[in-house]
C-alpha cells in the first residue's frame, strides 16, 4: 500500500498549475512587425520611444471588443506550432514552480495547446493543469477586466 501513495504523491508534484493569457495587440507588436516585416526603419524610433508598459494599439482596442483571431502561419504550417508547444512544455516542465504559473499569448496557439474547438475569449485567462505525462488538462475559463491605463507619455509631457 505505501508505494502506491508515494506514486500518487509523486503525480501530485509533477503536477503545476498554469494559466494561458491571451493578450491583445500592443503597439509594441505593431511596430516590431513594421521593423521585421516591411524593413521600415522608422519604426525603431517607435520601440524606443514606448517604454516597458506598451499601450495597446488601436487594433489591440478593436481585438479586446472582438472573439476572433486568426494567422496564416498558424493555419498552413501546423507543425510550426506543433513544436512551439513542445519546447512551452519542456519549459514549464523544468520550471521549479507548481503553481500559478502564468503564460501570455496567442488565441490559435492556447487552442491549439488544449484541442479546444473555439478559441478563447479577448483578454481571458485559461486555468489549467500540467502534468509530464498527462500534458494540458483543461481546468476553467477567467474573463478579465480589461485595465486600459492612461498614455504615460502624455502624462510626462503634461507634468514637464
Amino acid at each position: 500500500m505505501e508505494p502506491e501513495k508515494d506514486a500518487e504523491d509523486n503525480h501530485t508534484q509533477d503536477t503545476r498549475r498554469v494559466f494561458l493569457v491571451r493578450h491583445a495587440e500592443s503597439e509594441q507588436n505593431v511596430a516590431a512587425h513594421r521593423l521585421a516585416a516591411r524593413g521600415e526603419i522608422s519604426a525603431l524610433l517607435s520601440l524606443l520611444s514606448i517604454g516597458f508598459d506598451s499601450p495597446l494599439s488601436g487594433g489591440g482596442r478593436l481585438q479586446l471588443a472582438q472573439i476572433y483571431e486568426k494567422t496564416l502561419v498558424e493555419h498552413v504550417r501546423p507543425g510550426q506550432m506543433d513544436e512551439r508547444i513542445r519546447s512551452l512544455c519542456g519549459w514549464i516542465d523544468a520550471r521549479p514552480e507548481r503553481e500559478n504559473i502564468v503564460v501570455v499569448g496567442h488565441g490559435q496557439f492556447f487552442k491549439r495547446l488544449l484541442g479546444r474547438d473555439a478559441v478563447q475569449a479577448n483578454v481571458s485567462a485559461l486555468e489549467c493543469t500540467f502534468s509530464k505525462g498527462k500534458g494540458f488538462s483543461f481546468v476553467r475559463e477567467h474573463q478579465l477586466a480589461p485595465l486600459i491605463l492612461p498614455d504615460a507619455g502624455a502624462d510626462a509631457h503634461e507634468r514637464a
